[in-house]
């Protein structure tokens, strides 16, 4: 789904609007569950997951039984397992007293409009995944991998998961999701089970309630898309350094904003992705590199051995730079990138043309520019 920049602008005007820091209600919560007798002396664990999965409570069972109490920093997701991790169900701490049996295949946890909700995603997406078990997906996949494969039967079998796994799940998440656009249960399907396009994430931030902004998660995504726009079609570049392969420092201003196009690549030598996409990179750059266009690559490398190896053998001629941060890398994290590759183009004065732009959509966008 494509909005327009001015769609844009004001969506993102909107979540400013409503994304103040929220004070945090701190909540109780009251778990009483079973298991079986075979876990008896041992510990069950409480994982949020608003924290990055911070363990938060445990409990010995006893006769079968165990019970935690305590509070949150506002209402919450979080997982109960054992310590082995054998058995394990997901809860929301919504402040209201609940009770589960975790010896059970299909936990239900008894208590509280939100885990009432949870529940329904959880048999529905229990559903679907017994509809695709029934064609042995994992048989497929090593059909798929098998070189002696067909082209037409790898496609056919990539239609089938599609069709029967990936779909049915993405539909169930996208109408979990705004069904709860007021609440942290919908906040965790927004954080952990439905990938939005950022176009779609402003809109939901937009629309979304004080409990669902003030998840920490979505508090994060929220502060990601709030650079993606700063850095969006319209808007000047915003400048960054990083060294080359051979430690000399280069700044973002010293090819954007003189004149010319400039591509920055986000990629990396470890990413699969990157790397197929290099072969059209280069043809773009070896045709139009005369005309003036230039790309500058800021890799997410570790290794910087793993980064000087794969210019080399994926023949990039243009200038390289990188901190070695990985996923922290400053340039990446400025332009509010969370995958790559990722692309932002920019025009001669310095205003960004577009984002994202790649393959065919890139070759035509360079077509247009210099026909």
């Amino acid at each position: 789904m494509k909005k327009s920049l001015v769609q844009l602008i004001c969506m993102a005007a909107a979540v400013l609007c409503v994304s103040e820091s929220f004070a945090q209600t701190s909540v109780k919560y009251l778990i009483n569950g079973k298991a079986d007798a075979s876990f008896n002396g041992k510990k069950i664990y409480l994982i949020v997951l608003s924290d990055g999965r911070a363990l938060k409570d445990s409990a010995v069972v006893t006769d079968g039984a165990f019970k935690m109490t305590g509070t949150t920093d506002g209402k919450d997701v979080a997982y109960i397992r054992t310590a082995d991790k054998a058995k394990s169900a997901t809860v929301v701490l919504e402040g209201t007293p609940v009770s589960l049996d975790i010896s059970n295949e299909n936990v239900a946890t008894v208590g509280g409009k939100l885990n009432e909700r949870l529940n329904e995603y959880l048999q529905a997406s229990n559903r679907i995944m017994k509809k695709a078990d029934a064609l042995h997906y994992d048989d497929l996949m090593k059909e798929y991998s098998n070189p002696n494969v067909t082209a037409e039967r790898k496609e056919a079998i990539v239609k089938l998961i599609t069709d029967s796994l990936q779909t049915p799940s993405e539909e169930l998440a996208k109408k979990t999701l705004y069904a709860n656009l007021d609440n942290v249960f919908g906040a965790y399907i927004f954080s952990r089970e439905y990938q939005a396009e950022d176009d779609e994430a402003l809109q939901i931030f937009s629309k979304a309630g004080k409990e669902f902004l003030s998840y920490k998660p979505v508090v994060k995504m929220k502060e990601r898309m709030d650079l993606v726009v700063a850095t969006g079609k319209g808007k000047h570049f915003v400048d960054f350094e990083q060294t080359d392969p051979d430690g000399k420092m280069h700044k973002l201003s010293d090819y954007a904003g003189k004149g010319n196009y400039v591509l920055v690549d986000f990629w990396a030598a470890w990413c699969g992705p990157c790397r197929a996409e290099m072969p059209n990179n280069v043809a773009l750059y070896e045709k139009y590199h005369s005309k003036g266009f230039e790309i500058l690559g800021v890799s997410l490398d570790k290794s910087k051995e793993a980064w000087i190896n794969a210019i080399a053998k994926l023949g990039m001629k243009w200038p390289q730079i990188s901190d070695l941060q990985y996923w922290k890398n400053a340039a990446s994290n400025s332009y509010g990138v969370n995958s790559i590759p990722a692309t932002v183009l920019i025009g001669p004065d310095g205003t960004i043309i577009a984002r994202g732009l790649r393959g065919e959509a890139l070759a035509a966008k360079l077509a247009e520019i210099y026909k």
